[in-house]
């Protein structure tokens, strides 16, 4: 039996027969290699944005700003767009030459323009706008994320502008890699999750249960029903703790936590409690997978 409880693996087996858990283990131990990456490439997105020199933007299909990085807020001279229209920020002849624009992020297309932004004391200051459609994993449009670079210093200047416009290239080139990187990742944690999941529901002769970091069982697989009686509609929600022998439950579960996080497993015999009130004898090995769960 196996048992997800806030960041450790709790495999759990009847005396009787022990039973090799290594494949789902390997699965385990791919998605908490999988979290790590996404965290990583999330930490290089996040740094990236904040860093760069154009100002990054996204709003939503009504044009209302959901996010604006540190220089966008410093070129339009507003301490945070977030929640605030498109339109405060751009002129009239803007507005318009924006909304021809939205109607390509609609079609799912691309496109690089100049418009010019209004500032918060009213000047008006010329960029140029690298915008891309977002769409959700169903194709609904979500909106639109552009990269704004200020040319008002460099506007008499073609060749200084021609060489902006090079290095906006490699930094939405760079900006995408990562993007593409961080996404690609987290499609590779559902595909391996899913995986993990349907390992364990094929899983009949030993338990397999997930629960949180509250000890509350989330997951409850058919080889848990054949060992303990319960059905998961009757699980879910509840801690792991009436699964245990009263007088012992409290202090088991955190003491084999601690001790897994210390030494990277542990293993406990263990009396367990049937639906019908039967005891019986177990091994529980723990091994730790993430932060938030445990098998």
């Amino acid at each position: 039996m196996v048992i997800v409880i806030g960041g450790a693996i709790l495999v759990l087996r009847i005396n009787t027969r022990r039973i090799k858990a290594e494949e789902a283990l390997k699965h385990l131990e791919e998605e908490r290699r999988l979290h790590q990456e996404i965290e990583r490439s999330e930490k290089r997105y996040r740094e990236l944005v904040e860093q760069a020199y154009e100002g990054i933007c996204m709003v939503d299909k009504d044009d209302v700003t959901v996010f604006a990085n540190r220089r966008m807020c410093e070129i339009t001279g507003y301490d945070d767009l977030s929640g605030k229209p498109a339109s405060l920020f751009l002129n009239e002849e803007s507005q318009k030459k924006i909304a021809v624009e939205n109607k390509k992020r609609r079609r799912g297309e691309s496109s690089r323009y100049e418009v010019e932004l209004t500032t918060r004391d009213r000047r008006q200051i010329p960029v140029i706008i690298s915008g891309s459609p977002r769409f959700d994993e169903q194709g609904n449009f979500l909106g639109t994320f552009g990269i704004f670079t200020d040319i008002s210093e460099r506007k008499k200047n073609e060749e200084e502008l021609k060489r902006i416009n090079e290095e906006l290239k490699k930094s939405e080139a760079a900006l995408l890699n990562v993007l593409s990187d961080f996404h690609e990742a987290n499609r590779k944690l559902k595909e391996t999750s899913r995986e993990l999941e349907n390992i364990f529901e094929s899983v009949t002769e030993y338990s397999i249960m997930t629960v949180d970091l509250e000890g509350k069982v989330i997951f409850f697989g058919k080889g848990s029903q054949n060992v303990f009686g319960w059905s998961p509609e009757e699980l879910l929600g509840k801690n792991i703790t009436m699964l245990h022998k009263k007088e012992k439950a409290e202090d088991l579960i955190p003491e084999l936590l601690k001790e897994a996080k210390q030494e990277g497993k542990s293993e406990r015999e263990i009396e367990c409690i049937r639906k019908n009130g039967e005891l019986f004898p177990a091994i529980l090995t723990v091994t730790p997978i993430d932060r938030k769960s445990v098998v």
